[in-house]
């Protein structure tokens, strides 16, 4: 947080520990107390929801990838194994490109970060779509596609995340802004499990049609983060003062 959260007196220090609850030391009175943020300020709740959405359309995809080739093209596990280094390069290549960009461009983090989302679930769709079809040569350019997505998507809302603070309260934020990742993270992974055995090692359906709907669900993900993007407003959200703060922490420590 070196650079966001400003530096105070030991006095400033002082002064906000004595008027916070003493309920917010414990974790779970922290929890409840950015619950009830969120619930009191829409533009938390809707970039919460972004984010733990946006991470669940990226990493859907992270344990099944090696599975979908085989198991759709028989490819040999040389090759299935290249997949991670294919998008983690677009990855690498995408936050280097755009960081170099909007260094002599003014681009939004907000626009960023939706070019990114909406880049993602055009991959996703190629990855579909190349299941559907069977056609093993969109597989390549669908992973590089998304790869360099995600290295947009990450600069953006990383950027983004900085910006969703205000002052004496970065902490806090940020601290939410990671328990979507954490959530995403694993929720994406349960749920990518669970999809896998219900579509397609249950039989349910081919595993061609199986993976291809599990990708088009991601890609689904992705467009709804978008969509929940476009009403996120950070000047909006630093309507969010000290005192609704302390409103929110006063009804903590009551209830």
């Amino acid at each position: 947080l070196i650079g966001v959260e400003p530096r105070i007196t030991a006095e400033e220090h002082a002064k906000i520990l004595a008027e916070q609850p003493a309920e917010t030391d414990s974790p779970l009175g922290t929890l409840r107390v950015a619950a009830r943020l969120m619930n009191t300020n829409i533009q938390a709740r809707s970039f919460f929801f972004y984010v733990l959405l946006g991470i669940m359309g990226i990493f859907l995809q992270d344990a099944i990838l090696e599975p979908f080739g085989a198991m759709v093209f028989g490819m040999p596990q040389k090759d299935t194994a290249a997949f991670q280094q294919v998008w983690g390069a677009g990855a690498l290549l995408g936050m280097f490109g755009i960081g170099t960009l909007s260094n002599f461009f003014p681009i939004a983090k907000k626009t960023i970060a939706t070019i990114g989302a909406i880049g993602i679930a055009l991959g996703l769709a190629l990855i579909s779509a190349s299941s559907l079809l069977h056609q093993v040569t969109l597989i390549t350019p669908g992973l590089f596609l998304l790869g360099l997505s995600i290295g947009f998507f990450n600069v953006g809302s990383l950027s983004m995340m900085m910006e969703m603070t205000i002052e004496g309260q970065a902490g806090l934020y940020m601290g939410m802004w990671g328990m979507a990742q954490g959530l995403g993270n694993g929720l994406a992974n349960v749920l990518s499990g669970a999809l896998l055995s219900a579509l397609v090692e249950s039989h349910l359906m081919s595993a061609t049609l199986g993976y291809a709907l599990i990708f088009g669900f991601e890609a689904f993900l992705m467009v709804a983060a978008a969509v929940i993007l476009r009403g996120v407003s950070v000047q909006k959200f630093k309507g969010l003062t000290h005192h609704d703060i302390g409103v929110v922490l006063a009804m903590d420590a009551a209830g």
